[in-house]
């Protein structure tokens, strides 16, 4: 091993040891002698590597030791000796969170957290900063955001990284700025198309607060896009994944196993809605462990109960498939969880149809009949049956059957998809969207759809049992009218009598049929008394 002081060409600084004789390079440049000059890897990231078709490899990466200087003249970042708690990659460089510590390593050089050569410093090298001394509690989450990094701490304070006039990231031209102090996110931030979102809690309730980036003239600030549902979204998020093909964020929380689902919609650059709703993916005694998303597809990892506990990967497709691209070959996506295409074989002495299924067969009480019903043939007629449904009972684990001959063609099997919505309270406005104080009475809805095969309206006044009112679009007295066959309609109006204060009255749209349901929008008619409170005053 020899030392080289003083840069020469293509050899900077540093202790070399010899690898050959005979062929360049003779030297290789190595680790400085001091007991500090490497990275325990053990205590470092492990590398998680893609190495081919469902096969991933797992290990301790061999990360870059000092090749130049010393404790004092290059000493190693400040993230030794704490925990690690975030990383992120921005500019080229892997940034590790620690503590106050927010290191970057060297460009395009993820493993090196030292300066190159002490005598040359350089735009490369290892950025080494930290968030401001009163910040105690230290950094809790930091994203990659538009052209900076926002960095939140658990002192309710907001960094963003600065480069300057120039735009590079460097050593000497990156600072960090503090912009807004709302209180730390319960949950790490999410990007969704343009913006950032991150949840606080606080209240009862949880804030969804939408950040808005400025070029730094002015200052960064946030609005909470939830404020109108105040209650609703318990304060204990624990997780959220944004979708930015469906413009959704999806919200797990601690306290219960419901997802709860953002909803936003822009036209052109004013935006449209800001609704909040909730899945619910698992049962009472199941557990949502984890959830992330690829695509449009979010994936649910959840923790069936029962005698055999397991664990199941749950999948959920949010963006309605295009008729090109739809795998039920419908022009519609069929509301089936858990989807597989069989063929049944018909028994005569028994008069039904058995499919076997690789999933249990408890799973699946409904069946859809498939592309290949499209030209059923019914006293001489070819008959279009395709998207009509049969119910089918479980006859042993792995089998099921349903009365009839079912054998013609593929059926589509899955699980039913229970839609609720429960509409919140009515009020009216004024000028400002301030609500008026009063009683709003409902007489009736007008229910608008599009492309819709059935929906049911709920109707709960206070104090009274509930009222529903089905909608189909099947017409009695027409040659295709069949109790389990499918229509799907086009633009239509729908209307419901309600009859009720809004101030307690529950309206609910539900639908458990696998026909879809497009509500675009939903008109009232009522009547107003200014400044009386209602009896009934429910939220």
């Amino acid at each position: 091993v020899r030392y080289v002081e003083g840069d020469i060409p293509s050899h900077p600084a540093g202790f070399y040891s010899a690898i050959s004789l005979t062929a360049v390079p003779y030297w290789e440049r190595v680790a400085t002698p001091e007991a500090d000059s490497n990275y325990l890897a053990t205590t470092m990231p492990i590398r998680l590597r893609n190495t081919g078709l469902n096969t991933f490899e797992v290990d301790n990466p061999e990360w870059t030791p000092r090749l130049d200087g010393d404790s004092d003249t290059n000493p190693p970042a400040t993230f030794v000796n704490q925990k690690i708690t975030e990383m992120a990659f921005y500019a080229g460089r892997l940034w590790i969170v620690a503590g106050q510590s927010f290191v970057g390593s060297r460009t395009d050089d993820l493993l090196n957290y030292w300066v190159d050569d002490i005598a040359n410093l350089n735009d490369a090298d290892l950025i080494d900063l930290q968030v401001g001394a009163d910040t105690a509690s230290g950094i809790t989450h930091v994203l990659p955001y538009s052209n900076t990094v926002l960095i939140f701490t658990g002192a309710n304070r907001e960094y963003e990284l600065t480069s300057g006039a120039s735009g590079v990231v460097s050593p000497s031209t990156v600072s960090l700025r503090e912009t807004t102090a709302y209180p730390q996110p319960s949950a790490a931030p999410a990007r969704l198309g343009s913006y950032l979102y991150f949840p606080t809690s606080g209240g009862g309730s949880t804030r969804l607060y939408e950040y808005i980036l400025t070029d730094g003239s002015v200052p960064s600030t946030a609005n909470d896009v939830l404020s109108h549902t105040f209650g609703y979204l318990p304060d204990d998020v624990t997780e959220m994944v944004s979708i930015s093909q469906t413009d959704q964020i999806f919200m797990r929380c601690a306290s219960t196993q419901d997802i709860f689902v953002y909803q936003q919609a822009w036209n052109g650059v004013e935006k449209i809605q800001n609704a909040l709703f909730r899945w619910q993916l698992a049962s009472a005694d199941d557990t949502i462990l984890a959830m992330d998303a690829v695509g449009s597809i979010l994936y649910v990892l959840i923790e069936r109960a029962g005698d055999t506990p397991s664990l199941r990967v749950e999948s959920v497709y949010t963006a309605r498939a295009s008729d090109d691209v739809n795998q039920d070959d419908f022009s519609y996506p069929i509301s089936l969880d858990g989807k597989q295409t069989l063929i049944g074989n018909f028994d005569p002495s028994t008069g039904l149809t058995t499919w076997t299924s690789a999933l249990s067969s408890e799973l699946i009480p409904l069946g859809v009949l498939g592309d290949g019903w499209r030209n059923f043939a019914v006293y001489s007629r070819q008959v279009d049956r395709s998207g009509s449904f049969v119910e089918v009972t479980a006859a042993s684990p792995t089998t099921f059957t349903a009365p009839g001959d079912y054998s013609f063609a593929p059926v589509i099997f899955g699980r039913t998809v229970n839609m609720n919505v429960l509409l919140s309270q009515l009020h009216v406005r004024d000028e400002q969207g301030m609500p008026v104080v009063g009683t709003f009475q409902l007489k009736k809805m007008f229910v608008y759809h599009q492309n819709t095969g059935y929906f049911a309206v709920e109707i709960t006044p206070p104090g009274r049992s509930t009222r529903t009112k089905e909608y189909t679009s099947k017409q009695i007295g027409l040659f295709t009218f069949n109790q389990n066959e499918q229509q799907i309609a086009g633009d239509g109006m729908y209307p419901v009598m309600v009859m009720s204060s809004a101030a307690g009255v529950k309206v609910a749209l539900t639908s458990d049929n696998p026909a879809p349901v497009n509500i675009p929008y939903i008109e009232t008619i009522g009547g107003f008394v200014p400044s009386k409170s209602s009896t009934t005053n429910y939220r």
